[in-house]
């Protein structure tokens, strides 16, 4: 009766965090959409504390920052996220991710990113991802954007099960927004990223999310995200992950 007592209290905080990083970070999430140059960002921080016969305690922290001028875009993005159970650390994650955009022509864009993650839970020890691609507006209205990218992608890792991985893959993504009005906006992205010389051994991933605007600078948002990895650090690792999430946002700059 405590083993489910412990496993049932543990979901319900993990589940309750403002994010969980996984396989596939959705940067295109991350990017604030203005037409104005300079700073842009938001941060939001949750803790969660529950006492029943065992203490649960939980902490996460995700911070942005983004700088825009007329040809370049600068986006910095981290996360760091622990459950803590009765004094044993039951996950222990984080990433941290910085990407560049430079205007190339018209429409496209060269975007190159580097990020570093950890994840307990996925049994990463350490991964480092270096990208450099394309990324392309296929279209753009006041009520709807359209966003597609390709970009070559080397990947570096340590499981916890003592094997390390090189690889090259092909990061692959399909994003767009819709605007009903200035209150409400609807975000969905796809991502596809398989070895270059192994189609087969890929991941995919879908990204929902809702976004109510309560005020000017405060904003209510659901989050769903589903991935798929035909190939995770072990057997103990399911293949298929999702995570479903409501939180509050302040943002601050332009």
């Amino acid at each position: 009766m405590n083993s489910i007592i412990k496993y049932t209290l543990i979901f319900l905080v993990f589940f309750s965090q403002t994010s969980m990083s996984g396989q596939i970070i959705n940067i295109e999430r991350q990017r604030i959409i203005t037409d104005t140059a300079g700073w842009s960002g938001d941060a939001n921080i949750a803790f969660n504390a529950i006492k029943f016969n065992k203490t649960f305690m939980s902490f996460d922290f995700n911070n942005h920052l983004q700088f825009k001028t007329k040809s370049n875009l600068f986006l910095l993005y981290s996360n760091l996220s622990m459950i803590n159970a009765d004094g044993e650390k039951f996950n222990n994650s984080g990433f941290f991710h910085f990407r560049y955009n430079k205007t190339v022509v018209g429409k496209m864009k060269l975007e190159s990113f580097f990020q570093m993650q950890r994840n307990k839970l996925l049994k990463i020890n350490y991964r480092e991802l270096l990208g450099l691609g394309l990324r392309f507006k296929m279209t753009e209205t006041n009520h709807f954007k359209l966003y597609l990218g390709t970009t070559y992608m080397y990947e570096s890792e340590k499981l916890s099960t003592n094997v390390n991985n090189y690889d090259h893959r092909s990061s692959n993504y399909l994003s767009f927004s819709i605007f009903a009005n200035n209150n409400f906006t609807f975000r969905n992205t796809f991502y596809f990223q398989p070895l270059y010389t192994k189609i087969a051994d890929h991941r995919f991933s879908n990204d929902t999310q809702l976004c109510f605007k309560i005020t000017k600078k405060l904003n209510f948002t659901v989050n769903y995200f589903f991935m798929y990895d035909t190939k995770p650090a072990d057997e103990t690792v399911s293949k298929a992950s999702y995570n479903f999430v409501n939180s509050i946002t302040y943002n601050f700059g332009n």
